[in-house]
């Protein structure tokens, strides 16, 4: 942008911000339209035993996929990175299948691929550089790399019977669960109740922190922040 008394940095910054919020407000609305309605529930980040596919990146709608193609099979479905928000879909959170959220803390996607039991599947816009390829994982991408097993046509058979040919937990396994589900208006009343305590002097501060990297007690960015 070109910065003038008419068209500052912080008024670019401030038109910016509605567009995006404009836009993933839209966003938020096709995809709950699609999958929803949002409803309170929980994350789960406890593992049952059987046989298991995680399901990574973004992509909602090969989630359904995956879920669909599990339907009798006996594989249990795990959600990976921003898939968590699976959970606060009635439309996905409906599916038995759904088991649970497999992530240990930071995304270290290597270790985390390593550790689960059985094969993974990658959406075709989030395959993560990895240096350890392996051909239990897969990935509609259009052109994976090498080692990555691709998926045509929405066949996700390949995947499944992967994960009946695996190993899979070998016993339940039990851990925490966070609380999902909350909506746009519940977002919205909660950033107006912080702007107006900032108003009136009662905040006198306010820190934004990109905390998906770094959730879970193993952590102590957070401990180090408060500290400083």
């Amino acid at each position: 942008c070109v910065c003038d008394e008419n068209n500052s940095v912080s008024d670019k910054i401030k038109e910016f911000s509605k567009c995006n919020y404009f836009i993933t407000k839209k966003l938020y609305e096709v995809v709950e339209n699609r999958f929803g309605p949002v409803e309170n529930g929980k994350i789960n980040f406890s593992a049952k035993k059987g046989k298991a596919v995680l399901v990574s990146g973004s992509e909602l709608s090969d989630l359904e996929k995956i879920l669909e193609s599990a339907k009798g099979t006996g594989v249990n479905i795990y959600t990976h990175s921003e898939l968590s928000s699976a959970f606060k879909y009635k439309k996905l959170n409906s599916y038995p299948e759904l088991a649970g959220h497999f992530q240990n803390y930071k995304n270290d996607f290597r270790m985390e691929f390593a550790s689960f039991p059985g094969p993974v599947y990658i959406s075709g816009n989030s395959v993560p550089k990895i240096d350890v390829i392996r051909g239990r994982i897969f990935t509609s991408a259009k052109y994976p790399e090498f080692g990555i097993s691709k998926i045509e046509n929405d066949d996700f058979s390949p995947l499944i019977k992967f994960a009946l040919d695996s190993d899979g937990f070998k016993e339940d396994i039990f851990k925490q669960e966070i609380n999902t589900g909350y909506t746009c208006s519940d977002i919205d009343d909660k950033i107006s109740e912080i702007v107006d305590l900032y108003n009136s002097g009662k905040i006198k501060h306010i820190f934004i922190l990109c905390l998906i990297d770094f959730f879970g007690d193993k952590n102590d960015y957070l401990t180090k922040f408060l500290n400083s």
